[in-house]
This record gives C-alpha cells, sequence and structure tokens, in this order.
C-alpha cells in the first residue's frame, strides 16, 4: 500500500507537471516554462530520492550500518548544499523565474493534497466527507 501510495503521487506529480509546463507553452513563455520545469523535476526527483534513501534506511539492521548512517548524513548534507548553490546561481544570473519556479518546486505538495482528497473521496465509496 505505501509504495503504491508513493508512485500514485509520483505519477499525479509527473502528470500536474505536464499539464502545468503545457499551459505555459501555450502562452508562449519559454522562461517560465523552463522554470516551473526545473522546478518540478527537482521536486519530483528530490521526492523519489529521499523514498529510496528512507527505504534503505529502514530496511537494514539497527546497529550493523551505524555508519552507513553517518555517511548518508554528510552526503545527505553535501547534496544539499550543492543544490543550494545551485539555485542560489540560477536565480542571481537571473536564469529562470523565480515564481515560476516555486510553483514547479510545489508541483509534490500538490500532487500529496490531491492524491490524499481523491484516497479519502474514493475510500468512502464516492461519499464526500461533511463536516
Amino acid at each position: 500500500m505505501e509504495s503504491n501510495l508513493t508512485q500514485q503521487i509520483e505519477r499525479w506529480g509527473w502528470g500536474l507537471l505536464g499539464v502545468a509546463l503545457l499551459g505555459t507553452l501555450l502562452f508562449g513563455v519559454s522562461q517560465q516554462s523552463i522554470s516551473l520545469g526545473v522546478g518540478g523535476a527537482f521536486s519530483l526527483l528530490n521526492f523519489r530520492g529521499m523514498r529510496w534513501f528512507f527505504q534503505l534506511l529502514m530496511q537494514r539492521k539497527r546497529k550493523k550500518y551505524r555508519w552507513i548512517e553517518m555517511v548518508g548524513s554528510f552526503v545527505y548534507l553535501g547534496k544539499y548544499t550543492l543544490i543550494t548553490l545551485f539555485f542560489f546561481y540560477l536565480i542571481k544570473h537571473r536564469m529562470v523565474d523565480l515564481l515560476f519556479l516555486v510553483l514547479g518546486l510545489s508541483i509534490i505538495v500538490i500532487a500529496i493534497i490531491g492524491v490524499g482528497i481523491f484516497q479519502a473521496i474514493t475510500l468512502q465509496q464516492g461519499k464526500v466527507w461533511k463536516s
């Protein structure tokens, strides 16, 4: 179920990113499309990478692989330092539109919310929850 959920979130994310990119391309705004694509691809690939990393971390024995946690933490920190520098460079040199980059980075959040709402409705057999 959990793997199916994360796969469903990824599918929704790629679908939303495709629709959003198509919408920006139809209006002929190329820098915004690139910014949206960079942000969206990063957020979705980062989601997949975090899922893989945490699955690997949770499947191993606790004491035997303690050093993997330490090395993994430093690699994780190094990765996000490089990502921060990369985004800083893109924004500083105005290679991307900041608003569309943030919208692209939000694709995964929108996909998680969409899948949650979809599952809540389908698990209630078509009945929407009422408060």
